[in-house]
């Protein structure tokens, strides 16, 4: 079972420097798809020092969630651990390693849903990923009436494991299709230099299918087979997006986690959500 941290001190300044962030002109990217719009975006250009709380709620707790991850989620900042902040116009999702183990959990980070959620669209991020073994960020999709997994459907925009510093995984899953069986669909993508400079994660979501995009390119693509299955197509609701940096794991701890890496930094630019225009 999940456990969740009752927060007694929090940085005083959470709620006082977690100010809206104010509407600013957007560069879109060449990669839009022709005839969306934009809906939403967050380009965490703010003299703030945390993340726009009416944008974004935390997740926090540990007991491995479910993939025997290592880490502690925590709000944005805990005490004297600050895991989630604002530097020079990006969101930093920031790894560290606790000096006073929490519930077992000797690492802490961040996790991070969207206030708001979609049904269909085309969902992009400008993203620099951590270095280090056993780091594991994702940029990522869940239902936001979620309940059952994978039975309610999880779309992974981009994952990335540490210990493979040039590889990008984009997987969808679903009750047919998930990992615990072996039958996930997945794209796994070689991508130079993700841990050193930015690139571009995107994911085109339409009735009829979802596909995955790295730097404009179509890395994937999963169709609708049009059977009305929720066990096959459950992404007819609407889902939240999510950001977080994971330590260890199934996935992410297939090396060991390398303790040199902390802190550890997951860099995201900007935060974009298009919808079809009417």
């Amino acid at each position: 079972m999940v456990k969740s941290l009752s927060i007694a001190v929090v940085c005083a300044c959470m709620v006082s420097c977690a100010a809206t962030t104010s509407e600013q002109e957007v560069a879109h990217s060449d990669f839009v798809p022709e005839g969306y719009e934009l809906v939403w975006n967050d380009e965490f250009d703010s003299d703030a020092v945390f993340p726009d709380t009416a944008r974004w709620t935390y997740e926090t707790g540990g007991g491995g969630w479910g993939n025997n991850e290592l880490q502690y989620y925590l709000p944005a900042c805990s005490a004297s651990d600050t895991v989630a902040f604002l530097r020079d116009g990006s969101l930093v999702i920031r790894a560290v390693k606790l000096g006073n183990p929490i519930d077992g959990c000797r690492y802490a980070s961040a996790r991070m849903n969207t206030t708001k959620a979609w049904k269909y669209g085309y969902f992009e991020g400008r993203m620099k990923l951590p270095v280090g073994t056993g780091t594991w960020p994702a940029f990522w999709m869940l239902p936001q009436k979620f309940s059952q997994r994978p039975l309610e459907g999880e779309m992974d925009i981009m994952e990335h494991v540490g210990s493979n510093p040039d590889t990008v995984h984009i997987t969808m899953h679903t009750q047919k299709y998930n990992h615990t069986i072996g039958t996930q669909q997945t794209s796994i993508n070689y991508v130079r230099g993700v841990q050193s400079e930015f690139h571009v994660y995107a994911l085109q979501w339409t009735p009829d299918s979802i596909c995955g995009f790295i730097d404009g390119k179509q890395c994937f693509s999963f169709v609708n087979d049009g059977k009305g299955d929720k066990e096959t197509w459950p992404f007819d609701v609407p889902f939240l997006l999510k950001l977080n940096l994971a330590i260890g794991g199934n996935m992410g701890g297939n090396k060991g986690v390398d303790d040199s890496c902390f802190p550890a930094e997951f860099v995201i630019d900007y935060i974009r959500v298009y919808q079809q225009t009417e």
